[in-house]
């Protein structure tokens, strides 16, 4: 959907994405790999979140903000948090931490970018270095069943009542995928509230209609 002018690193190992935003003063690179998973690619859906944390109709301040992202990939929307002054974090599998840490030492802006990579396998124990952040932000995590349930068990583990959270995913219209989004927001349901963000409140540019933005917060009973 969204084109970019992408450059092959000399090893043929990695493709550079370079990603401009409004306002952030720095361009964002972001390392893909030419092998590998879900994770070792910048997808639109992440790319309308980040462009939508950056836009003007984003209200909240990000500043010295405690922000988790969950099935980070590349690590896109939580370096764009980190730019905007949040205290980051930004968790994926343990075979995507070198690729996440690779992005981070290469748009390390000083001092004030304070962004970690860490592993984190849905379902299991949680660092408590990630409990309870201001924010989560989650990109087009909606590919397996099998990691449904779990994806949601730790949405409601580290979130407090006053957790923001927002989910971007892309429409897929196979039978199979129809099914599994429709499974993972009936599971969804069950703990959170939620609305969608309009396409008119989003980036004018990099927005577009199969491409959802979802607002989460946890229902109170969950922690009473």
């Amino acid at each position: 959907m969204f084109l970019y002018c992408d450059k092959m690193h000399d090893d043929d190992e990695y493709f550079i994405r370079t990603i401009e935003f409004d306002n952030i003063p720095n361009e964002v690179k972001i390392y893909q790999q030419t092998i590998g998973d879900v994770g070792h690619v910048v997808w639109d859906a992440a790319i309308v979140l980040a462009k939508y944390v950056d836009c003007n109709n984003f209200k909240y301040d990000l500043q010295e903000k405690k922000v988790v992202e969950l099935g980070s990939g590349t690590g896109l929307v939580g370096i764009v948090a980190a730019m905007k002054g949040a205290q980051t974090f930004i968790t994926d599998l343990p075979e995507v931490l070198s690729l996440m840490e690779k992005n981070i030492v290469e748009n390390q802006t000083g001092d004030k970018f304070n962004i970690t990579a860490k592993t984190l396998k849905w379902g299991e124990d949680v660092d408590k270095q990630l409990l309870y952040p201001d924010y989560v932000f989650i990109a087009d995590c909606i590919y397996y069943e099998e990691s449904l349930y779990p994806l949601v068990n730790t949405m409601v583990a580290i979130s407090s009542t006053s957790t923001q959270i927002y989910l971007s995913y892309e429409e897929r219209d196979t039978e199979k995928k129809v099914k599994l989004q429709n499974q993972f927001f009936k599971l969804l349901l069950k703990h959170f509230h939620m609305k969608e963000i309009p396409t008119t409140m989003q980036d004018p540019t990099f927005s577009s209609p199969d491409i959802h933005v979802i607002h989460l917060t946890l229902k109170l009973i969950e922690k009473s």
